[in-house]
Order: C-alpha cells, then structure tokens, then sequence
C-alpha cells in the first residue's frame, strides 16, 4: 500500500512541479529554505548514496572482484573491477552500470539489494521514498526532500563516502597487455567542488522526470548544513542556485 501510494503521488502531480529546495542547517535544527520539501519526485542518481550505504553495509570486502554489467551507461571498459572501483565509479562519474553490478554482486543478487535498499529507507524514516533500481534511471526511484535529509544523515557518518563523493576527479587502472592503462573521469559536480572547499558529501543528479538534482553536506563555522536540490530545468539553473545557497544563506557574503 505504502508503494501505492507513492506511485500514485507522483502521477498525479504537476508535470512540470517547481523545485523542492531545503537547506537545514542540522547544528541549530532550523530550516533555513523550505521549499515544496514534501513533494514526491523522482531523484535520478541521488539514488546512488543509497546505494553506496547498503554495498559498505553488505559487508563484503572492497577488495573482492565483481564484474562489470554494462547493459546501463559507462565510461568503464568490460571487464572485472574491485568493488571498491566501482563504488568509486558510481560516486564521482556517476556511472550506471557502476551502480548496477554493485547491486548484483550483493548476497542474493539485484533483487536482494534493492529489497535492502528499501528496508534501509524505512529504518531512516524515509516513509515517502522508494527505490526501483540502483542506478536512478528507473522514474520510480522517488523520495521528497525532507526525506533525503536523512539519508544524507547516515552518509555523512561514512567517512569512506565523505572522501570519494568530494573527489574533484579521480581514476581506474587496470593492466592491457602488460602495459597499465589509466581512466580518468570528473565528478558530476566539479564546479561545486573547486569553487567551495567546504563540502562534505556531494551527489549530482539527472533524468528526465527528475530535472537537475543535487544533495550536499556542507560544514561552515562549526556548523553543519544539508542541502536538496530537486527538479530544475537546466544544469546552469542548478549551479547558480548552489551558489546562491553556498553564499548568501550559508556563508553569509554574496559572490
């Protein structure tokens, strides 16, 4: 029933809803924007940092070997990876099939995992979201923004997602006929990260029915703020209400 209702929640709503926009800052429990917070919306690749907590959760070593499922987007070339290269994958490039052969890899495979993923939101509080798949294609990967606060909550507990979702870039090597091959890629939220050096967790966002997203942890002061960003029309648009938020609502001087 729970699933129904969110189903029918985001059909029912406006096609083109305006954003949902909340900035909590978490040290003095205060909204500080509160913006359409509860509105059921499809969350694109936000998805990921789920996903990255039930993988460290599984408790499988990072060190194992899974093999890439390259039916989704990718910028890796088939073949095995480290979990922990994966993980990484998914966090910085955002990379799909990243996503999706961590969900496979998990004890009793995809449906397993997103079977725990589900059950980890409800433990959160996350009574308004639901995950369809690991990656956030699926339109049904739905949850609002005051749910997404306490997800970022919980990740802003692991030190290991703390450190890759705030890599400007990163890379993957590998060995191709004896010689070491190097991808590099950048995260989905690189102008972010060089302009402010004091983002704690960072994760982009992109579909179609979702619009540009974004979910950040920034400390500021001594102070720690959550950030949700859901449904705007163009990349730009997001990045200048980022810097709006960053600088006049929580660093407190304008650009």
């Amino acid at each position: 029933m729970r699933y129904l209702l969110l189903f029918l929640a985001l059909i029912t709503g406006p096609v083109h809803a305006e954003p949902s926009v909340f900035v909590f800052n978490h040290s003095k429990h205060t909204a500080v924007i509160n913006q359409n917070t509860d509105q059921v919306r499809p969350i694109a690749s936000i998805t990921k940092l789920m996903t990255a907590v039930v993988a460290l959760e599984s408790g499988l070593s990072l060190e194992s070997r899974a093999q890439l499922i390259n039916r989704w987007s990718t910028v890796l070339p088939k073949r095995s990876y480290t979990r922990l290269e994966l993980l990484t994958a998914m966090l910085v490039r955002s990379d799909n099939s990243a996503a999706e052969s961590l969900a496979q890899d998990y004890p009793g495979g995809r449906t397993a995992f997103i079977g725990a993923m589900n059950a980890r939101a409800t433990q959160l509080g996350m009574t308004h979201t639901h995950f369809d798949d690991a990656s956030g294609l699926s339109k049904l990967n739905v949850s609002t923004a005051r749910d997404l606060l306490n997800l970022l909550e919980q990740v802003h507990k692991i030190a290991i997602i703390k450190d890759i979702t705030t890599r400007i870039n990163s890379s993957v090597t590998w060995e191709n006929k004896k010689k070491l091959t190097e991808l590099k890629f950048d995260n989905t939220n690189k102008p972010v990260l060089t302009e402010f050096k004091n983002v704690q967790i960072s994760k982009t966002g992109l579909t179609a029915p979702a619009g540009w997203c974004v979910s950040m942890v920034v400390e500021q002061a001594g102070q720690t703020h959550y950030i949700v960003v859901l449904g705007y029309q163009t990349k730009q648009a997001r990045l200048d209400k980022v810097k709006d938020i960053m600088y006049n609502h929580i660093m407190g001087k304008l650009n």
